[in-house]
């Protein structure tokens, strides 16, 4: 219900304006996890650096407990805080911590364990019958197919459909063009399969140049525009992590420098940050808290870890996956609940909706991708766990009327009730392979020396690519960002990485 920052009033209209700004007694179906905190910084070092914390929790067993919230306590106009449980039985536990506000999220999720993910509600091949059906069916016109159902929509040629498309029959969907975009999760394998490495890479190289041309020095990105009104500053660090994530995966796909050192100097920035915020500067505050922060956080530093081997970058990306934590359902009294993800503590517009208790299952799902990311590195919490259910969740909500296989923009857990727009499904097979071992987009091979993109799994050694292809089709690569080979795969192939020399191939 909430999530500040130092020195930030609860139950303030900074993030909704009408009468359910009040939220020190909050609708228990509104909670997310049974976790109020208090966490204030100690002395500081000469260097300006927080050298002690102290942190007070309060955790509980009986979600029935009515909890009351406030910072400072205007409840009774007293200069302390309060956070307190309304009940006849109250089973709870107080802790005093010695870290920051993540560390008490960690305590909570090991004191009260994860609950298990839901039961999966179709096995595999009917998942992919209903994922198939919302593609070929309500999303697609002759345009091509649409981010959501509906003419309000541009139905184009998107790469994310046809990917996924590709992806689950093995056919390649024939397109006169491809348009970036689509889905919530990016998906560029089509490039890869039709002949158009050159058109994908040229295109994010240029969205790379955009974006560090409007970087500030120090590796920021300002915001300007409505709502950043209520806002103590004009960036956020959701505003940073979106451009700092297109840098380094861009980064990590081809080896491009410039990208790298820009995306480096926006995650040094971003150390400065607390609170996951401002990620939906298109319909919410600046200063909303967010789980599209969290995700974008997560994804960049990760990725910044894996191009630098940084150490500190993975417990920067270990920090933010904490933050996402309490925008997770962790328990559930409806059939579909558990695992659930509000996606911000605000109301679009500061009005309405109000998205307090109304997931938005599509945020958690590109948070899910960045846990899956950090869970190949870090142990800390079973990132895994966490993902499937937030992917299980979301399979629960798609629609089995109607428009068949699409995700439901938002879901009323106490009606159980699908709200439109009503999403594509390609999110959820890019986690479901993902979850399975599985490539879902582009992978990548290097050896240090050379860095090789390719649509299926790849290994480089001894200047060669080996690469587990599709038999009979037709996919090209990319070496070190810069040269495109097509290859007519055997099945397993392997290339050269030196050029000029002959290409080589095997069953």
């Amino acid at each position: 219900m909430e999530y500040l920052g130092e020195g930030e009033a609860s139950s303030s209209t900074l993030d909704i304006e009408s009468a359910e700004h009040v939220r020190y007694t909050p609708d228990v179906d509104q909670v997310t996890m049974p976790l109020m905190s208090f966490v204030t910084s100690g002395s500081e070092t000469t260097a300006g650096e927080t050298a002690t914390w102290t942190g007070v929790s309060l955790l509980w067993e009986d979600m029935e407990l009515q909890p009351v919230f406030a910072t400072p306590n205007f409840f009774e106009g007293g200069p302390d805080h309060r956070m307190a449980l309304r009940g006849k039985t109250i089973r709870a536990t107080i802790h005093v911590g010695s870290g920051p506000l993540e560390e008490e999220i960690l305590w909570a999720v090991r004191k009260r364990a994860l609950p298990a993910p839901p039961k999966a509600p179709r096995d595999w091949p009917e998942q992919k019958a209903l994922c198939l059906a919302a593609l070929n069916g309500p999303l697609k016109t002759e345009e091509g197919w649409g981010h959501c159902v509906g003419p309000r929509w541009p139905h184009r040629p998107f790469a994310d459909q046809a990917s996924t498309l590709w992806r689950l029959t093995g056919e390649v969907p024939p397109l006169e063009k491809i348009d970036m975009g689509g889905s919530h999760i990016p998906n560029d394998a089509i490039f890869f399969v039709t002949g158009r490495a050159k058109q994908w890479r040229d295109y994010w190289r240029n969205v790379s140049k955009g974006i560090l041309n409007s970087q500030q020095q120090e590796g920021s990105f300002r915001y300007k525009g409505k709502y950043l009104k209520g806002h103590f500053e004009d960036t956020a660090s959701g505003f940073c992590a979106q451009k700092a994530k297109v840098l380094l995966e861009y980064a990590w796909l081809t080896g491009d420098m410039e990208a790298l050192v820009g995306g480096v100097k926006t995650l040094e920035s971003m150390k400065r940050f607390r609170t996951p915020r401002g990620a939906q500067t298109w319909e919410l505050s600046l200063h909303t808290p967010d789980i599209l922060a969290s995700a974008y956080l997560v994804w960049a530093y990760v990725r910044g870890y894996q191009l630098t081997g940084e150490a500190d970058y993975l417990e920067q990306a270990r920090r933010w996956a904490l933050t996402g934590l309490p925008f997770v359902y962790q328990w559930g009294r409806y059939p579909v609940m558990v695992y659930s993800t509000t996606a911000v503590y605000g109301a679009t517009n500061w009005v309405a909706p109000n998205w307090m208790g109304l997931p938005v299952q599509w945020c958690g799902t590109v948070y899910a991708y960045g846990l899956l990311l950090l869970a190949e590195h870090d142990r800390t919490v079973d990132w895994r766990r966490v993902a499937e259910g937030i992917l299980t969740a979301a399979e629960q909500m798609q629609y089995t009327e109607g428009n068949v296989g699409c995700l439901p923009d938002s879901f009323h857990l106490k009606g159980q009730r699908r709200n439109p727009a009503d999403i594509n499904p390609c999110a959820l097979v890019s986690l479901r392979r993902r979850l399975a071992g599985e490539i879902d987009s582009l992978a990548v091979g290097t050896d240090g020396i050379h860095r090789v993109t390719a649509p299926f799994p790849v290994m480089v050694e001894d200047d060669r690519a080996m690469i587990q292809g599709q038999a009979g089709l037709t996919y090209q690569i990319l070496i070190d960002g810069e040269r495109i080979v097509e290859i007519t795969s055997q099945g397993r192939d392997v290339v050269s990485l030196i050029e000029g020399a002959p290409e080589s191939k095997d069953n």
